[in-house]
């Protein structure tokens, strides 16, 4: 008798029904190793091994899921639209995890079934790449099939994501919209494209840059570099408005991870923060940091950032 559980990691660690009957492995084996808790079933005839999904995260969940679609239907699908962003590895906010998305390059009709969107859309040679599962749209057309589906502050994550990686260049995801043809949600798009920023380093940056513009505040300069008198280098901030002096700073816990030395603890990184915010306001600066909280309800860090700009404009 075969060992399954052996043969899952040259699967990918998912197994379709049908691979299992050409093992020679029936619907009732299968059923027992689900009860055992050996196997999960993810859908109808996609399982996955349960020692892996145990211990995987919601992403790793869905791309497992992902992997048995795709082998499920083979070459008729590209995967697409939230589940190809996941893929690239995009951040995930907002992007959510219950479905698998997948568009379909025969002309077949689109529809939800099974933990599966199935996208009918038309899909021309520069929108599609492979990868080791099989077809999937190239980061241009991701970005536009997220764009048309989600909130505008999420395609803008996607984009300055996508723009900072190398993955696209603007001229790209142009591109890519040009080829979906005029449409309701061309123009909101284009607000996007035309907004997105490379020099976007996470998804706190972009949601601050969406929220200035929202506020009606003047573009900030990205990823400015500050000297002291002397030449010397001081800070790289975040946001800043040169000509009023006035830095906004995006304070994230996955940013001080990123700023941690060996050695260092997140408090050492903080404390030289303070001393850095010190040295910035001996030279006439004026700081404000923001936080996720801010961002969840914008208005009262705005009207922080609007006031501290007209001071300093007066």
């Amino acid at each position: 008798m075969i060992d399954l559980l052996a043969e899952l990691p040259r699967l990918d660690n998912v197994l379709l029904r049908r691979e299992a009957l050409e093992l020679g492995v029936d619907d009732k084996r299968l059923a027992r190793m689900v009860g055992a808790g050996d196997l999960v079933r993810l859908r109808h005839g996609i399982y996955a091994d349960a020692r892996v999904w145990g211990k995987a995260d919601s992403r790793t969940r869905h791309l497992l899921l992902a992997t048995g679609v795709r082998r499920l239907y083979g070459d008729t699908v590209a995967l697409s639209h939230v589940s190809a962003a996941l893929a690239y590895g995009a951040p995930d906010w907002q992007l959510g995890y219950d479905s698998v998305h997948v568009t379909h390059l025969n002309g077949f009709a689109g529809r939800r079934q099974a933990r599966t969107v199935h996208h009918r859309g038309s899909c021309y040679v520069d929108d599609l790449t492979v990868d080791e599962h099989g077809w999937i749209t190239t980061p241009a057309r991701t970005f536009v099939d997220v764009a048309k589906s989600l909130p505008t502050a999420v395609a803008l994550v996607v984009a300055d994501w996508i723009l900072h990686k190398g993955l696209a260049t603007k001229d790209q995801l142009w591109d890519a919209l040009d080829r979906q043809g005029e449409a309701p949600y061309t123009l909101r798009i284009r607000a996007v494209i035309a907004h997105a920023d490379p020099l976007a380093e996470s998804v706190g940056e972009t949601r601050s840059r969406y929220e200035f513009r929202a506020a009606g505040l003047p573009d900030p300069v990205p990823q400015l570099e500050i000297r002291d008198a002397r030449g010397r280098f001081l800070a790289r901030v975040d946001f800043a408005w040169p000509e009023l002096k006035v830095i906004v700073e995006f304070d994230g816990r996955v940013k001080y991870d990123d700023m941690l030395k060996p050695g260092q603890t997140i408090l050492d990184v903080i404390r030289a923060e303070k001393r850095r915010d010190r040295d910035l306001a001996a030279l006439g600066w004026t700081v404000i940091r923001i936080e996720w909280d801010d961002l969840a309800t914008p208005g009262p860090v705005m009207q922080r950032i609007r006031q501290a700009l007209s001071r300093r404009a007066a």
